[in-house]
């Protein structure tokens, strides 16, 4: 988790598309987590999930934030 990877794209959210963005969290043992908790988004979140908890044998952070259509990248 060197670089952010993004799911589903940085575009406004619509129906059927979500997007998630995961990267690593400077200055800490963790990740950041950046746009939606959704059943599409399911997969990324248990991949990223599951690479954090292999890198980092003690304590480990996680930063949510969301997307919301005025802070959408793009």
């Amino acid at each position: 988790m060197d670089a952010p990877h993004v799911v589903g794209g940085p575009v406004p959210a619509v129906p059927g598309r979500a997007a998630l963005e995961v990267s690593p969290l400077p200055g800490r043992s963790g990740i950041r987590a950046r746009g939606e908790i959704s059943a599409l988004t399911r997969p990324s979140w248990e991949q990223a999930l599951s690479e954090l908890a292999r890198r980092h044998a003690d304590v480990s952070y996680v930063e949510l934030s969301v997307w919301r259509s005025s802070t959408w990248p793009g």
